[in-house]
């Protein structure tokens, strides 16, 4: 059990270009699933030029896998491209422009060109998994998401067809797609890094559209949750901790098989409103599959195992939602280990 609820956390390293102790802990004793990257560990000193910055994460995202156990680890990041890039010119990486570019040129060959190139440099430096494509609509042009060019346009069938050929891309590199931020972030006029993000009067049900034709046509990776409150879909919980929005709503009404993984559960959209135990809990049980966390705040990967242990001893979580996310994250990693099976086909 131990072992499955590891592989159920997607963790942030501390440092820049090296492997700490402190690191090198969560992957070996708690076994985490895996570790999203910031700017902050991509180079030091942070923002300086950096020629060597990818042979240096090549070189650590390598040993990082041989630290793993039995499951490779999934080394995540934000590269959508625009104002969400991590990878920047001074460490020596191509440009990436922003969805909302990419949509302007109406092109499929420049967005296929562009996700490919995207796909190519993550894989490079070992990165296996990408927060993207953002595939919220441009609801209101005052949108903190949609004002930095993060979304692809305010037309769902439009939004779709991008985030289609974008992934098909990804998938021919052997990167994986997680689109975000289910259940639609573009009507917010809150970023839920500050705060509870409310959108019960602003949604629209067509903000579903997107998630609704890639998984029609067969996508099932990775689909991260947005702490999204809504009254008209969950009237006490925001999406990333509602049982009725992940597994009611994706799973069974859109019918999305692959993992499922929470945006950062200690964002102030969260620990505003709810104990950090609370929130764990309440993660696991919403049916989530991993649950992201940043370090800091005394927020350590330790206590969140400790954290489902206590609640699985207890009776607040049952063993069988821990066996059901272990089983879909290991389908996933099977996947992305084993060449045979294509990440990504359209019916």
């Amino acid at each position: 059990m131990r072992v499955k609820i590891g592989q159920m956390i997607m963790t942030s390293m501390d440092g820049t270009v090296e492997i700490t102790p402190l690191t090198q802990q969560a992957i070996v004793e708690y076994g985490v699933g895996g570790v999203v990257l910031f700017e902050k560990n991509i180079s030091a000193p942070l923002g300086e030029p950096n020629p060597q910055a990818k042979r240096q994460l090549a070189e650590r995202h390598s040993k990082m896998q041989q630290l793993a156990s039995k499951y490779p680890l999934f080394i995540s990041i934000d590269h959508e491209g625009g104002l969400v890039n991590r990878l920047k010119a001074p460490y020596d990486f191509p440009p990436a422009i922003s969805a909302h570019q990419l949509a302007e040129y109406h092109s499929q060959d420049s967005t296929r060109k562009w996700a490919r190139g995207y796909a190519k440099t993550l894989k490079e430096i070992g990165v296996n998994l990408n927060y993207a494509p953002t595939v919220d609509m441009i609801i209101d042009p005052r949108n903190t998401i949609s004002a930095r060019g993060r979304c692809f346009s305010g037309n769902a069938d439009s939004v779709a067809l991008q985030a289609q050929w974008w992934i098909e891309e990804f998938g021919k590199e052997r990167v994986l797609s997680a689109p975000k931020h289910f259940p639609g972030h573009g009507s917010s006029l809150v970023d839920s890094h500050n705060g509870l993000t409310d959108v019960t009067n602003t949604w629209n049900q067509r903000e579903l559209i997107p998630y609704k034709k890639l998984i029609d046509n067969g996508f099932s990776e990775m689909i991260m949750v947005g702490h999204l409150f809504n009254e008209r879909i969950d009237k006490n919980y925001p999406a990333s901790l509602s049982k009725k929005t992940i597994d009611g709503m994706l799973r069974k009404e859109l019918g999305f098989e692959g993992v499922i993984i929470t945006d950062a559960l200690n964002m102030a959209a969260i620990t505003q409103n709810y104990k950090y135990e609370d929130a764990i809990v309440l993660g696991v049980n919403s049916g989530a599959d991993i649950l992201m966390i940043v370090l800091g705040d005394n927020v350590s990967v330790g206590e969140t195992v400790e954290i489902i242990e206590k609640a699985l001893r207890d009776g607040r979580i049952a063993p069988k939602t821990i066996d059901q996310a272990f089983a879909r994250i290991v389908r996933l990693k099977e996947r992305l280990s084993i060449f045979r099976t294509p990440l990504y086909t359209v019916k």
